[in-house]
């Protein structure tokens, strides 16, 4: 949820002051979006926060001084961190598969979550996984009867994980072995 704009003096003195621009579309100097961020400082550094997870921000600064104000410099783009998704139940247990659930927790759409299933809690060994911009995975080929743990994760616009949140122990069902026989 922030961002920390660096940059050097490049010869300016110390008593140079500078006005940065953050913006959620290219160009902040001169796109004139309501949602622009400024900061007015002496200081080589910007802090912005209160920012929306997993978008990608631009930036621009200036300086000024007696002399008067130079043009705007981009100091380029980067995302916010993804938040970590929220658990929830799963559905859609079959024999040999489990749909898992989670939530945004703020994420916009679009954003990129990985999931996983393991028969250890440690995930030594993952049994399925499945990466996703969906709110949800279809989780197949597991054994039936056998209890599997789920974790999911989101990735920001740069492939930065969040940590693993943990989703509930589940265990798909068993096939039926009754058949129908004639009289």
């Amino acid at each position: 949820g922030q961002i920390q704009a660096n940059w050097t003096a490049n010869g300016n003195p110390p008593t140079t002051s500078y006005r940065v621009i953050l913006s959620s579309a290219a160009s902040p100097s001169t796109n004139n979006l309501s949602g622009n961020q400024t900061v007015n400082t002496t200081n080589l550094l910007a802090t912005f926060t209160g920012l929306t997870p997993n978008v990608l921000y631009f930036v621009e600064v200036r300086a000024t001084s007696s002399g008067g104000s130079s043009a705007y410099s981009s100091l380029g783009s980067v995302p916010t961190l993804a938040n970590p998704p929220t658990s929830a139940s799963p559905a859609n247990i079959g024999i040999n598969q489990i749909t898992a659930n989670w939530g945004a927790n703020g994420n916009p759409a679009g954003t990129s979550y990985t999931v996983q299933a393991s028969v250890d809690s440690g995930f030594a060994t993952i049994a399925a996984a499945v990466n996703t911009t969906s709110l949800s995975a279809n989780l197949t080929g597991l054994a039936a009867n056998t209890p599997y743990f789920m974790r999911v994760q989101a990735l920001n616009q740069n492939s930065v994980a969040t940590s693993f949140t943990a989703l509930p122990l589940t265990t798909p069902g068993a096939q039926s072995t009754a058949s129908l026989t004639r009289p």
